[in-house]
């Protein structure tokens, strides 16, 4: 599972920061999707010396830097290689976690480490049920951009989803492993940022984004995103 955020948690009520989002990819061939992402995003910025640029250079690009016009391009790639004959996504799924920090309880605004591994338990033990690509026998691997926590948060966040998920329900039979790393060196936690980006724009009103938003939602788990507070 890829992950990435978009957006923040104030430590006060601040309605310019009301959402926060954390998109997830999750598939069952990681190298397979890494190519494709690739390739759909380098056809969609040929035209694009800028952004060409950024990516050599950084070996990224930003989800804030690229327009949504681009997105639908790789969007669409995406959606079309994972789509067999029948109509049906195999492979790839996409997950949201939306935060409305608006409405959240100061407590929740204190220690974003804590916030972040409490949503993810929420997340997985909403989910995991109605995945088209989890069960309870697999091997679980968070990898998650190291800007989005502290990196000392690595092994409380590991310890709480083994203890949440699998010992006082089991959730998953086999320990859940959790890292942090550089969304330079990673191509689909790239990804999960250009998705948590969409729906950052998509609830800021802009409606390229929400006609991206539309366009993946057959990806997202179950056809749904997961919303905080319930």
């Amino acid at each position: 599972m890829y992950i990435d955020e978009s957006g923040t948690i104030p430590k006060v009520l601040d309605l310019n920061h009301q959402y926060f989002i954390i998109g997830l990819i999750h598939t069952t061939d990681n190298r397979q999707l890494t190519k494709r992402f690739y390739r759909s995003r380098l056809k969609a910025i040929k035209s694009r010396p800028d952004l060409l640029h950024e990516l050599k250079t950084t070996g990224e690009i930003k989800g804030a830097h690229i327009e949504e016009e681009l997105k639908t391009k790789i969007y669409s790639d995406l959606l079309s290689l994972y789509t067999n004959e029948n109509g049906e996504i195999e492979g790839l799924e996409f997950g949201l976690i939306i935060v409305d920090t608006s409405v959240i309880e100061p407590r929740f605004r204190k220690n974003k480490a804590r916030c972040f591994n409490y949503l993810l338990s929420l997340y997985l033990r909403t989910f995991c049920r109605v995945s088209r690509l989890y069960h309870t026998g697999i091997e679980l691997e968070l990898l998650i951009d190291n800007q989005n926590v502290a990196t000392k948060s690595t092994y409380s966040l590991q310890d709480y989803l083994n203890t949440e998920l699998g010992m006082k329900r089991t959730y998953f039979e086999h320990e859940i492993v959790a890292g942090y790393y550089d969304s330079r060196n990673d191509n689909l936690i790239q990804l999960a940022d250009f998705l948590a980006n969409t729906v950052y724009r998509y609830l800021k009103g802009d409606s390229i984004a929400a006609a991206n938003y539309s366009l993946i939602k057959p990806l997202l788990m179950d056809n749904k995103y997961f919303k905080f507070p319930l």
